[in-house]
């Protein structure tokens, strides 16, 4: 049986007050991250200032999106004895972007899950409202972190990510 872990988010814009990334592994534990305002306008203006060096302006939220949960995997994988067979199924929270969003999973996690491939490990879904996932992504986006590990990353660990993002979108 793999280790499952499903991705969803909450909230309109990635931008947007309040959005939410919440990962459920195995369909028992919680793990999320609360976007702050303070690190999301940051990131708008360093963007805005050709910090991230991104010739299209579409590309931002996927990249973003993807450095949270990249993030936040990173985080799980210290915390929980994963095996070499897992699944991640990814809720297309940004559409149209899946492809991008995988690409830059496989080329920033190959030392947490050095099997990681697309076609064996990455699905696209969709998660019912009444789904664990769905649960935890929207309580977070609702400021309630009962029962989920939260985590904070400050702009550093973010940034990090997108300056080393090599998948072209």
């Amino acid at each position: 049986m793999p280790d499952i872990f499903e991705v969803d988010a909450s909230g309109n814009d990635i931008f947007d007050r309040g959005f939410s990334i919440a990962i459920v592994y195995n369909n028992k534990k919680r793990y999320g991250f609360r976007f702050p305002k303070h690190l999301q306008d940051q990131i708008i203006y360093n963007n805005r200032n050709n910090k991230y060096c991104i010739d299209n302006p579409k590309s931002l939220k996927p990249r973003v999106y993807s450095a949270i949960v990249i993030l936040l995997l990173k985080r799980i994988a210290l915390s929980e004895r994963i095996t070499h067979n897992y699944k991640f199924l990814i809720c297309e929270d940004l559409y149209g972007h899946f492809n991008q969003i995988s690409d830059i999973l496989i080329e920033n996690l190959k030392k947490e899950f050095p099997t990681l491939n697309k076609r064996d490990h990455i699905s696209k879904c969709r998660h019912s409202k009444d789904s664990l996932i769905q649960k935890t992504a929207h309580n977070l986006y609702k400021g309630i972190i009962d029962g989920i590990s939260a985590y904070n990353f400050d702009l550093s660990e973010i940034e990090e990510i997108l300056s080393k993002c090599k998948v072209r979108i």
